[in-house]
């Protein structure tokens, strides 16, 4: 089947948002931003509108007031991103399943996919950015390891599981408009 009719196909029968979910460094943004032009729709960063409303970065945030109320704002973020109108492709932050009613909310309301890296390649994604508030006391590679341990029975609940076997962003999208397709029309 080709791109070109995959991506009718989907746009079609897409009657929700797409919620992409996973650790850091996952690639959320970036095949969030490719996937919401193969769709022709809005991309939203969670994490992005949570900056740009408290005007300050993530770190300043979990610095100044803790992680708590970042998940707080994250919710609250989360559910207005939801609750747009019309079809978009969100980026969640890796900790945003975590809080229940947060995972409630991407779970029932979206099309959640959870995009599912080797640690390897997270640990050398994200030792290349300062700005990973949970990265900064301790082993990033241990950190890490210990977040994927806990959290990928939760991400496991996602509607579409895409691996990312070191595929370029391009394939990885194709990879996710086929899976899209299969979720949408074969089930």
């Amino acid at each position: 089947m080709s791109s070109i009719h995959t991506d009718e196909v989907v746009s079609h029968h897409l009657s929700r948002p797409v919620a992409l979910i996973g650790l850091m460094g996952s690639g959320k943004s970036t095949l969030g931003a490719s996937l919401a032009r193969r769709l022709a729709c809005p991309f939203m960063d969670s994490d992005s509108v949570i900056e740009a409303a408290a005007g300050k970065p993530i770190a300043a945030i979990f610095a100044e007031d803790g992680e708590e109320a970042f998940r707080a704002l994250e919710q609250k973020t989360i559910a207005d991103l939801i609750a747009t109108p019309g079809r978009s492709v969100i980026a969640t932050g890796g900790g945003a399943v975590m809080r229940p009613a947060t995972a409630d909310l991407i779970f029932t309301s979206t099309l959640s996919v959870w995009i599912d890296v080797p640690l390897e390649r997270l640990v050398e994604r994200t030792s290349r950015q300062k700005n990973r508030p949970l990265l900064q006391n301790g082993n990033p590679g241990q950190i890490l390891a210990s977040l994927l341990e806990v959290r990928t029975p939760v991400y496991r609940s996602a509607n579409i599981h895409l691996k990312d076997s070191d595929q370029t962003p391009s394939e990885l999208c194709e990879t996710l408009m086929r899976q899209i397709h299969e979720y949408l029309i074969e089930k």
